[in-house]
């Protein structure tokens, strides 16, 4: 679909768009105005039941303790990123030819550091540019593409605003007041 000219175009480099959260992902693929969804995939929603707290114990020791609901998530958490792994490489036999070159992550904090790593063993040739934390999977693409915006036009203002003279800002300070 084509992209909102108000919104970053991605005219040079091929861009993946990496949505990611407890259950689902989805990878977008942005390219000179255009944005398309690659593949997704949701796991899922696990049932709890009246579960309780475990002990392994013998012979007078405790080994270990937890609860079933915790082991779940854990295996929720691992699944989800063997899935992403899995669609990656399916990814990337497909762009081949053409490589992404830069990837931006939207992903819980929890999940970030692994899904970063993820990414950059399995699409070697992209530099992950940006990764924002929060739920993002249910969000419209253009969502996501305003989200880029937002911290692309704070990063040029950082830049302004740090190329400006301790004396100039004293200036400006005083006129804003």
């Amino acid at each position: 679909m084509k992209i909102s000219q108000k919104l970053p175009q991605f005219l040079t480099k091929k861009t993946l768009l990496v949505a990611v959260s407890k259950q689902k992902v989805i990878l977008y693929h942005a390219f000179k105005g255009e944005i398309k969804e690659l593949s997704s995939f949701e796991l899922p929603k696990p049932r709890y039941e009246n579960e309780s707290l475990f002990v392994s114990s013998g012979k007078g020791q405790t080994f270990g303790m937890g609860s079933v609901k915790e082991i779940r998530i854990e295996n929720l958490k691992q699944k989800l990123l063997k899935n992403l792994k899995e669609e990656l490489d399916k990814i990337k036999k497909k762009e081949e030819r053409e490589p992404f070159s830069q990837i931006f992550l939207f992903a819980p904090s929890y999940l970030i550091s692994e899904a970063k790593t993820i990414l950059a063993e399995k699409i070697t040739s992209a530099k992950i540019e940006l990764s924002i934390k929060g739920n993002y999977s249910h969000f419209h693409p253009f969502d996501l593409l305003e989200k880029i915006d937002q911290y692309l036009e704070e990063k040029i203002n950082r830049k302004k605003q740090k190329n400006i003279s301790p004396e100039a800002e004293k200036i400006l300070s005083r006129n804003l007041n």
